[in-house]
């Protein structure tokens, strides 16, 4: 028999490895034994889980799908408000344009209204002017204190409400309603001014156009049948319709009680309703009285205007002269001749400026007054004759005074 000593060290590392051997033998055992159990349940982990991530990719998608959508129809719907807003902008100030050229016309024909005023704001064919059934009765002046007609500057007929640009507006966050709803606002306002104001121009000078003609009516004269200088040539052409809404039935409204008014105004300049002598008093009124030289009632013929020597006469209306020179006890005298047979006579003159046959206007000089002629001493005797017949002046002259603020 042979013997072995082995050392403890020796015995150790051959235990172990022999450990190591078992080990590894049961567990590749163990791998052969459960290897597809294991692949198929991680297989089946990895599948889920690129399950999960699949669906939440397609939810992001969706969202962003969905936000790329409301944000194209917000982006359009936002590019409409804008383009509808500078249409509308464009169309007032087309409208702001139109109005103003008629403003600045009313302006010139002394058209003011009253800071009291407070019209009311209806449709065209609801507005009721003056003379109407409904209708409260206005004085025949426009009452009030005064001012040319001017609206606010800042949504008035003289500004325009401010418009961002459409790009700058495309940028807008949450706050853009509040911005549009504002700038709506401001545009409304804006036509609601041109509304007030067309139809304080159709109200005012309706006012004016009755004034004229019940004054006109009183003197027994018909101003419409009165031809304007330049007005009788012929007008005409096809009729084309337009079509009309709100404004352009103000519109129309306001510039044919203004053309009527400026024609009423210019046939009443040809009619004598100012005095010839500024601030003069009346020494001797028309109707009978008793004659300075006889001592015996007559006829006086006109009225008589104190004035020294030298004081200027104008003309208190337009005409021709129809006659310029002496006249019997008239002295000097200038007779003119307007319309619907009226004739004006102005005596004793020192001198006569005009000539016989010339075309005055209103305010022209015709002559200095004197005391030629059947005269006791410096003054104008003023006369007014329809066809041939004198009537008193007197009347002609309150209707001047009446319509003082007009014409």
């Amino acid at each position: 028999m042979r013997s072995f000593t082995i050392s403890p060290w020796s015995m150790g590392l051959i235990t172990g490895a022999g450990i190591l051997f078992a080990v590894g033998y049961i567990g590749a055992t163990g791998y052969l034994v459960l290897r597809d159990g294991i692949i198929r349940t991680s297989t089946e982990k990895q599948a889920q889980l690129q399950l999960r991530y699949e669906d939440r990719i397609a939810n992001l998608r969706a969202q962003i799908d969905r936000l790329t959508s409301r944000s194209v129809i917000d982006r359009r719907t936002l590019e409409e408000k804008v383009d509808g807003l500078v249409l509308r902008q464009r169309e007032l100030d087309e409208r702001h344009a139109r109005v103003s050229v008629l403003l600045a016309k009313a302006a010139d024909s002394g058209i003011t209204l009253s800071l009291a005023d407070n019209l009311p704001r209806r449709k065209p064919g609801e507005l009721e002017l003056p003379g109407t059934p409904g209708t409260r009765e206005a004085s025949d002046g426009i009452g009030g204190t005064s001012e040319p007609i001017e609206l606010d500057a800042e949504i008035g007929l003289r500004g325009s409400t401010f418009l961002p640009d459409k790009e700058a507006a495309l940028s807008l966050d949450e706050e853009s309603d509040t911005l549009f709803s504002s700038i709506t606002s401001s545009l409304e306002r804006m036509n609601d001014e041109t509304y007030s104001a067309l139809d304080i121009i159709a109200v005012s000078a309706s006012r004016d156009i009755r004034k004229i003609e019940r004054t006109a009516s009183d003197l027994g004269l018909d101003l419409a049948s009165i031809p304007e200088d330049g007005q009788n040539s012929g007008l005409g052409g096809p009729f084309v319709g337009i079509e009309g809404d709100a404004f352009h039935q103000r519109l129309d409204r306001a510039e044919a009680a203004l053309e009527k008014l400026e024609s009423l105004k210019s046939a009443a300049q040809a009619v004598p309703l100012r005095a010839p002598i500024s601030d003069a008093k009346v020494t001797s009124s028309f109707g009978p009285r008793l004659d300075p030289f006889v001592r015996r009632m007559a006829m006086h013929t006109g009225i008589d205007f104190r004035a020294s020597r030298g004081t200027k006469v104008k003309a208190p209306a337009s005409g021709k002269v129809t006659f310029a020179g002496r006249n019997g006890g008239y002295g000097l005298m200038v007779e003119i001749e307007h319309t619907n047979g009226i004739v004006s006579r102005y005596a004793h003159l020192r001198r006569i400026i005009v000539k016989n046959g010339e075309q005055l206007e209103v305010g022209e000089v015709i002559g200095l007054v004197g005391s030629t002629g059947r005269s006791t001493g410096p003054h104008l005797h003023y006369e007014l004759r329809v066809n041939g017949k004198a009537i008193n002046p007197r009347r002609f002259l309150n209707a001047g005074y009446q319509l003082a603020d007009v014409i």
